[in-house]
């Protein structure tokens, strides 16, 4: 069994969430680097009102799409197309800014705040209401699989403590 501990914390959302403005953004000025893939995701929140369709409070977060999503989403880059899905995002941050323009969310010199996160996993997808990708039973499988055998330490203010008992199941994962 390792001995490594992990020092730092990761929050992480998964959850059914619209996907919005999937692009391609290739940077500019002084950071160039290679494009990449981003969206916006608004996980949905509260509960769902039949005769209105999905709810209108969610969690607005632009996401960087990495990895095996981005080969997934890629192909929905500048679609007008309704997507939605459930995902996973993690490395979460925020920033605060003022509004520069009158918009439907607030006027101009509001003060606001911007989600980002990295969305690095996609479990189902929708697009204009057809289902068009489900994790196997077997990869989720073996991911939980993967994770049971990890060994897990923890620290906490300080002290050391072995929680390689905690399940997953626990916090629904």
């Amino acid at each position: 069994m390792s001995t490594a501990t992990n020092n730092f914390h990761n929050t992480a959302l998964r959850g059914p969430a619209y996907l919005n403005d999937v692009r391609m953004v290739t940077p500019k000025g002084s950071r160039r680097g290679e494009p990449y893939l981003a969206a916006r995701v608004k996980f949905l929140q509260g509960a769902k009102n039949p005769a209105q369709g999905d709810p209108d409070e969610g969690y607005l977060v632009n996401c960087n799409i990495q990895g095996p999503a981005a080969e997934l989403l890629n192909q929905y880059a500048g679609s007008e197309s309704q997507i939605w899905a459930v995902v996973r995002v993690s490395n979460l941050s925020s920033s605060i800014y003022t509004r520069s323009k009158d918009s439907k969310y607030g006027k101009a010199g509001d003060p606001a705040i911007a989600n980002y996160g990295r969305l690095y996993a996609v479990e189902q997808l929708y697009v204009d209401g057809n289902k068009v990708y489900s994790r196997t039973d077997e990869a989720a499988e073996a991911d939980s699989q993967a994770q049971k055998d990890a060994p897990r330490r923890a620290a906490v203010m300080g002290d050391q403590h072995d929680d390689s008992s905690f399940d997953d199941d626990d916090i629904g994962f």
